[in-house]
């Protein structure tokens, strides 16, 4: 479940009180593991796995309620729709007064726990915690929507929606909801210069790297002025001195960031509930991490890499995939023990308690193709770090078990089997590929080796269970029904009946997308790779799961012996 994906106000999912009543629905449902996408700032195409860094967070997900209880905004700046419109059409002037009335008639149930609650771990808990548990009667945004989708249709305006992430008007009214907040927080006498004495160094470079873009229109690094491009120690210091309030607005947002997931995260554990992160292999070629060091990537003098990944051509196109990221330069990285990478562990392994790594293969061998080619044809496969990367690991972390997960989708050598079988990381298994190429397929789930792997019914790259079950060809669904001893006439029943053919398995862990467990359409895909324009946009509605859905998932749960028995909710320490 993508963090933008959670319900809630002002256009997209966030690190505040939906959060946390997710962290309490996977707690009721059985579930002992959230796993998300990477959360790193997003840019053109706002894919995850093209961030501005590897070592910040998005500034989406800053919760602006949780910036109100600071007293660093008003629910009224944020209800002025002259001001901000976050692309949802909700009413928040009227959602507002509605709440203030609310408010007025003293709503209780704040302080209701459950009987037995261990209040240890709760006494220093920021208030959010205890805030997600009230029961707010204007909660449901669905009640201010400014006009119906039909209507907005029919004049030929946009539809905004409470159910897709609009990133245009984010993007605009985010950002000045967040600079409105870093200009009370300085009027409040907030102290700019600790703000970076809480941030990592690459984070601070992030922050930098920011503040040159938008004095530069947002231009990508490679066509600053060469001093800059080329990331002139004194240059760059006297772009800080001279937009020293640019780069700590940037600082304030990852404080910001930083405090209120490490807030989430101490909820979660206090509810033994896990989360399960996601890295890309490749760094984005418009990043702070490429343009402050560039020698630990393959680029020229000038500027330019000299090759770029991606993907052979297959049986699925014939010219390939052109990624475009600028490829490691593991001789380089070699050089310092690997140090930046294990700087990028170190930094996502403090955030998350597990952690899968996209595109594994390519540290056993990577695909590189020339730069400036049009199609992925003329690459070719190059060696890479393997086991090298990961000894430096090991020693810099004194222990070889790394809680990694490896991506180990695709096409699969021996060599990387080898590179598998030695770090012992677990792979994945997914259940939508597993019927187009008979029982020897490996996905099947007769054919699992071993329960050290990860089995998912579906990825954030795959459609949701129930539209992809509805749009194969018949001779998979017929042979599906073979596997299960089905007829014919469970097609409705189908997308429960996989994700109990995946409990069942010997996976240690199995991971479920939220869109299956509803059983949702296409609508609630999260990505289609090769397309642009509608993805990384749906989000759940507030009232998604009824009681009988999560009677149901906690039936399937303690049928195979996953159910989770959660620790009770913190108690609120009395004042």
């Amino acid at each position: 479940m993508p963090v933008f994906s959670l319900p809630g106000k002002y256009g997209i999912g966030t690190l505040g009180e939906e959060a946390y009543r997710f962290i309490d629905l996977l707690c009721e449902t059985g579930n002992k593991i959230w796993q998300i996408l990477p959360m790193g700032p997003t840019g053109f195409g706002d894919s995850p796995y093209q961030a501005f860094s590897a070592f910040a967070g998005n500034p989406y997900f800053v919760d602006l309620d949780l910036l109100v209880e600071e007293g660093l905004l008003s629910r009224e700046e944020l209800a002025d729709p002259e001001a901000f419109d976050f692309g949802d059409a909700v009413d928040y002037a009227a959602l507002a007064r509605a709440e203030d009335a609310a408010r007025a008639q003293k709503q209780p149930a704040a302080d209701k726990t459950e009987e037995g609650a261990d209040v240890s771990d709760a006494k220093n808990a920021p208030a959010i915690w205890f805030a997600h548990d009230r029961d707010v009667a204007f909660r449901d945004l669905r009640r201010w929507l400014k006009q119906p989708a039909n209507v907005r249709q029919e004049a030929g305006v946009p539809v905004d929606s409470i159910e897709r992430v609009n990133y245009g008007k984010l993007y605009s009214s985010k950002n000045k909801a967040l600079k409105l907040a870093f200009t009370h927080f300085k009027e409040q006498g907030g102290d700019v210069e600790a703000l970076f004495a809480e941030l990592r160094p690459e984070t601070v470079e992030y922050c930098v790297f920011m503040a040159i873009k938008d004095s530069l229109s947002g231009a990508s690094w490679d066509v600053w002025p060469e001093e800059l491009r080329d990331c002139d120690p004194k240059a760059v210091a006297a772009f800080r001195a001279e937009h020293a309030d640019e780069v700590a607005f940037y600082a304030f947002v990852q404080y910001e960031f930083n405090k209120q997931w490490a807030a989430l995260r101490a909820y979660a554990a206090a509810r033994g509930i896990e989360i399960l992160g996601d890295i890309p292999i490749y760094c984005a070629p418009d990043s702070s991490d490429v343009w402050a060091h560039r020698e630990l990537f393959q680029y020229t003098k000038d500027g330019h890499p000299s090759k770029v990944a991606g993907v052979p051509p297959d049986a699925f196109s014939a010219s390939g995939q052109l990624w475009g990221n600028p490829l490691y330069d593991w001789a380089a990285h070699k050089k310092t023990k690997y140090a930046w990478w294990c700087a990028r562990m170190e930094y996502c392994l403090s955030m998350y308690d597990y952690l899968r790594v996209d595109h594994f293969r390519g540290f056993e061998a990577y695909y590189a193709v020339p730069f400036g080619d049009d199609t992925a044809e003329n690459g070719a496969w190059v060696k890479g770090p393997g086991m090298g990367l990961f000894r430096a690991m090991y020693q810099h972390f004194g222990t070889k078990d790394l809680p990694i997960i490896a991506e180990d989708l695709g096409v699969i050598t021996d060599e990387v089997r080898k590179l598998m079988a030695a770090t012992g990381f677990p792979g994945m298994k997914v259940l939508q590929f597993a019927w187009d190429s008979g029982a020897g397929n490996a996905y099947l789930p007769h054919n699992f080796t071993t329960p050290n792997c990860v089995c998912y019914t579906g990825t954030h790259d795959n459609d949701t269970l129930r539209h992809w079950f509805e749009t194969i060809p018949d001779w998979q669904r017929d042979y599906m029904y073979q596997y299960m001893s089905r007829s014919g006439n469970d097609w409705n029943a189908m997308p429960e009946l996989l994700i109990k053919r995946a409990m069942a398995s010997i996976a240690d862990t199995v991971i479920v997308p939220v869109g299956d467990y509803l059983g949702l359409g296409g609508e609630a895909r999260i990505n289609q790779p090769g397309t642009a324009g509608h993805n990384w946009q749906w989000r759940m509605t507030e009232d998604a799961f009824t009681e009988h859905e999560k009677q149901v998932i906690c039936g399937i749960q303690r049928t195979y012996g996953r159910f989770y028995e959660a620790p009770a909710k913190p108690e609120k320490p009395e004042k």
